[in-house]
């Protein structure tokens, strides 16, 4: 989020991708895929790894950033009418359903698991 430091992890995307879109109902066959990084609201600037959410591609493309011209919506409007969340609770949303992927499926070590919510802000 805002402010913290800019982490780069593969591995961590790689979780995101496997998760369903962050837009409530979507279709579970379209989901995943794709990683939003919903920060910061500028082009070409870096933004942190742990900030991704996992969106499908229609609400990617339709998504208040789309560069089509469709969307009409804020960034803040889109979050709030098509996400029904904000940015922030759809980040976390995300880190705490990487963690859960994580602790059922045994994919790390604890003391990795234990370093990585540490890192997440989660323990």
């Amino acid at each position: 989020m805002k402010g913290e430091p800019i982490i780069k992890d593969a591995g961590y995307l790689s979780l995101v991708r496997r998760l369903p879109c962050i837009v409530p109902g979507c279709d579970p066959d379209l989901a995943g895929g794709e990683v939003h990084h919903p920060y910061p609201e500028g082009t070409g600037i870096k933004c942190s790894d742990f900030d991704g959410v996992p969106i499908c591609h229609c609400h990617h493309t339709q998504g208040a950033n789309a560069v089509d011209g469709f969307n009409q919506m804020s960034d803040d409007e889109w979050w709030a009418n098509v996400a029904c969340m904000t940015r922030e609770e759809a980040i976390w949303k995300t880190r705490q359903d990487v963690i859960s992927i994580v602790e059922r499926g045994r994919l790390v070590s604890e003391e990795k698991l234990c370093r990585m919510k540490k890192r997440l802000g989660l323990a």
